[in-house]
C-alpha cells in the first residue's frame, strides 16, 4: 500500500505520483543530509512530504507569486485567513480572467501577501490541470474545486514555520547553499512547456544548470519528463533509471486505451558508490 501524501494544491509539472522513488533515492544518503534544498518548488510536494527529519528545509522558486504563497503558508495566523478567504470563494470566469491577468502581467501593486496568496489558489483551483491559463470546465456534475486545497492546508504541519523560503535564481540559490552535506532536489520547468510557465526554461539555462551541478559539493538528484529526453540526454547524459508512470498529464501517452503513462527519468549524484540497493528500489517498472 503506497504511503499517503499532502499534495498542497495543483501546478503543472508536479512529481507527486514519482514520490516514492525520489525518497528511495534520497534515502540512500540520508544520514549525510543536514540541508535538504527544492531548487524548483512548484508546489512543494517534495519538501511536504519528505519522510525523514532534516535539520533545514529550503523551499525556492523563483516565481513571486509562489513566494508569496509559501510565505502565507508559513504564518498559522495568515494561513488560517487564507483558508477563510477561500472557503467564501465561488467559480466564476469573470473572477478567474481577472486573477489571471493581475498574475501574468505580475501586477502586485496594492496586494497583499495575503491576497497574492488567495489569487494564485483560486487560479490553481479553477483552472486546467492547474495550468493557471484556462478556466476549467466542469461537463460532469459541478463539483467543489477549493475544498481539495482547504483540506491539504489544514494538514500542514508546525514544521512548515522552520522552513527558509527563498525567491532566487537556481544559479543564485545553488551556490548560496551548496555545502558537502547539502541535498539538491530539482525538477526544472519543461523546455517545451511554453507559455505554461510564467519563468519557462531555456536550452542555454540547462547547460548553466549542467556546468553548477559539476561543481558543487553537495548531493543532487533531478527528474525530467520524456517530452524532453532528447535535448537532455545531450546535456547531462544518459539517465541513471527511466521508468514508467501512469500520469494524469495532458501530453501523456495513451497505451492500448488504458490510463496514460509517460516515462520519467533520474539523474543525479550521490557523491557516494551506495547503489547497490538503488536497482531494487525502482525495479518495478524500469525501463
Amino acid at each position: 500500500m503506497k504511503t499517503k501524501y499532502i499534495k498542497p494544491f495543483r501546478f503543472y509539472g508536479g512529481k507527486f505520483y514519482l514520490l516514492d522513488d525520489i525518497y528511495n533515492i534520497i534515502s540512500l544518503v540520508k544520514n549525510r543530509i543536514t540541508c535538504f534544498v527544492d531548487v524548483f518548488g512548484g508546489s512543494g510536494v517534495v519538501a511536504f512530504n519528505l519522510p525523514f527529519k532534516v535539520n533545514n528545509i529550503v523551499y525556492n522558486d523563483i516565481n513571486k507569486w509562489l513566494y508569496k504563497t509559501f510565505k502565507v503558508l508559513q504564518d498559522d495566523n495568515l494561513r488560517e485567513k487564507l483558508i477563510e478567504k477561500l472557503k467564501m470563494s465561488f467559480r466564476h470566469r469573470d473572477i478567474f480572467n481577472e486573477f489571471k491577468e493581475a498574475y501574468w502581467n505580475d501586477d502586485i501593486e496594492g496586494l497583499s501577501d495575503l491576497e497574492m496568496a488567495f489569487r494564485f489558489l483560486y487560479l490553481t483551483a479553477n483552472s486546467f490541470s492547474g495550468d493557471l491559463l484556462n478556466f476549467a470546465i466542469l461537463i460532469k456534475e459541478e463539483r467543489d474545486t477549493t475544498s481539495p486545497i482547504i483540506n491539504s492546508l489544514k494538514l500542514i504541519t508546525n514544521e512548515m514555520k522552520n522552513w527558509t523560503i527563498e525567491n532566487l535564481d537556481f544559479r543564485e540559490l545553488i551556490k548560496k547553499y551548496d555545502s558537502e552535506t547539502t541535498f539538491f532536489y530539482l525538477d526544472p520547468p519543461y523546455l517545451r512547456g511554453g507559455k505554461i510557465y510564467k519563468f519557462p526554461f531555456t536550452e542555454q539555462d540547462f547547460y548553466d544548470l549542467k556546468n553548477i551541478l559539476d561543481n558543487i559539493k553537495g548531493m543532487w538528484l533531478m527528474n525530467e519528463s520524456e517530452v524532453d529526453f532528447d535535448f537532455i540526454k545531450k546535456v547531462f547524459g544518459e539517465p541513471n533509471f527511466v521508468k514508467d508512470y501512469t500520469s494524469h498529464c495532458i501530453n501523456a501517452r495513451q497505451i492500448n486505451g488504458k490510463k496514460p503513462s509517460r516515462l520519467e527519468g533520474f539523474w543525479f549524484d550521490l557523491k557516494s558508490d551506495n547503489y547497490k540497493n538503488l536497482k531494487d528500489f525502482l525495479k518495478v517498472g524500469e525501463k
